[in-house]
């Protein structure tokens, strides 16, 4: 896929019907700083990526390099990263775009290891709440 960073999330959130700031608010960022980033005049942190992920309802791999995410022997060092970062505390996960309770969390995290471990695709939307 040709398409940079950028114009995927520009891509993403026209087709949600969103202007700049729609997008923006939630993330704590100007109007300009998500001009920047469509423009590739900058690029989002990695908490801003997932973020964007979680608000776009798309991947951070989509985003970073235009493609879905698979599990495979050569990613799943990453995919085990990923999941850790689900872990922690300050990551909501949305189910369907609800957010998930504490309980529901643990339960999922249980769930997503077990998938995890058996090798079977799954697609997890992350933002974070700080």
């Amino acid at each position: 896929m040709s398409e940079s960073m950028g114009e995927r999330i520009r891509l993403l959130r026209v087709n949600k019907g969103w202007k700049q700031r729609e997008l923006g608010d939630p993330l704590g960022v100007s109007p300009q700083v998500i001009s920047n980033w469509e423009r590739g005049y900058s690029f989002p942190n990695y908490q801003d990526t997932a973020k964007l992920a979680g608000i776009l309802d798309t991947t951070t791999d989509f985003l970073l390099r235009g493609e879905n995410s698979k599990l495979s022997d050569e990613n799943d060092e990453k995919n085990l990263y990923d999941l850790a970062v689900l872990l922690q505390p300050e990551i909501d996960i949305y189910l369907n775009g609800q957010l998930l309770s504490k309980d529901e969390k643990n339960a999922f995290t249980f769930l997503a290891e077990a998938i995890q471990a058996r090798r079977i695709n799954y697609q997890i939307t992350m933002k974070s709440s700080q």
